[in-house]
Order: structure tokens, then C-alpha cells, then sequence
């Protein structure tokens, strides 16, 4: 998403990964970067854990990214949260209790809205995205599709990503 908001000439500032904050320590110097820095807007893109419920690192690392995004929040500063939809990150309580905050709003989107298709099948794809955004963002959960691809483990190639993370980006600037 980085990369297509900076091809519209947003410009981008790119720290926070996923190794970025493994620890309490990294996430405090990265919140107090951030203070001086003073992003308009944060996006955190929150990847699947390695098992069903995470590996302490995968929990701390995710606990730490949560901090970093409600640092954010506290100093009036926008912030985006983007995952597939059926990731196991959404039901850890430390994303739950972000998610809860009352100036955040979450929406789905369909990639079958984005015209990707299913490799395998080659029907639209079932797949969809996560956003919890501290701005208004459009809804793309509805769909006239006749049938979806039922294979919710697709291998998807860099191209499909690609095409999701523009149209975030797009999502994005025509919000915020």
C-alpha cells in the first residue's frame, strides 16, 4: 500500500514491520520516533500468525503493534489497520480491544469486488480484507456474484496483492 500511495504522491514514511516491534523496547523507540516524526496517518498491515493462536513472539510483537497504533490515536494522528478477513490476528485480545476503540470503524472488502479471480478455479475469489480505519472508509462487502470460489487457501500470485493493496490505496486517499 506504501508503495501505491507513494506512485500518487503521498509522501511515505515506512518503519513499522513486522520485526520492527518485537520488543517493548522497539516499540517504545518506535512510538517516540513516531512523536517526533508526527505521521498523519499510520497504516499497519497485520499479517497471519505462524500458528492458530501465535507464538508468544507472534503475541508480543502483535500487543506491541497495538501500542504503537493507539500511541498513534493519542496524539490525533489517522490510522488504517488492514488483514484478511479470516485471519486468527482479528481474535486476539490485544487487536479486539484496539478495535473497540470508539473512533475506529471497520469494513470489509471483497476481492472479488477487484476482479480477482481464484487460480484454481478460476471463479471470483471468496477472499476478503479487513480495514479498521480512524476515518469514514467505504464499505466493499457486496457483491452480485453468481458463486465464489470455495478453496479458501488459494496460493495467490504478487500481481492479485498488488492489485488489493491499490485498491487500499485508492480507498484510502479518497477517505482521509
Amino acid at each position: 500500500i506504501q508503495c501505491a500511495l507513494a506512485l500518487r504522491g503521498c509522501r511515505i514514511t515506512n518503519h513499522c514491520s513486522y520485526k520492527t516491534v518485537a520488543t517493548t523496547r522497539d516499540a517504545e523507540r518506535l512510538m517516540a520516533h513516531f512523536s517526533q516524526l508526527k505521521p498523519a496517518l499510520l497504516h499497519v498491515a497485520i499479517k497471519r500468525l505462524a500458528t492458530g493462536t501465535g507464538t508468544g513472539s507472534d503475541r508480543s510483537r502483535l500487543w506491541n503493534l497495538v501500542k504503537v497504533a493507539q500511541d498513534q490515536l493519542n496524539r490525533g494522528g489517522s490510522l488504517i489497520i488492514s488483514g484478511t478477513s479470516r485471519s486468527n490476528v482479528w481474535e486476539l485480545p490485544s487487536v479486539q480491544q484496539l478495535c473497540a476503540h470508539p473512533q475506529l470503524n471497520s469494513t470489509t472488502h471483497r476481492w472479488c469486488r477487484m476482479q480477482i479471480r481464484d487460480p484454481v478455479s478460476d471463479l471470483p475469489s471468496s477472499t476478503s480484507t479487513r480495514v479498521i480505519a480512524s476515518f469514514p472508509v467505504q464499505a466493499g462487502d457486496t457483491c452480485d456474484c453468481a458463486d465464489h470460489a470455495q478453496n479458501g487457501h488459494a496460493t495467490y500470485n504478487r500481481s492479485e496483492f498488488e492489485s488489493v493493496n491499490n485498491y487500499l490505496a485508492n480507498l484510502m486517499l479518497k477517505s482521509f
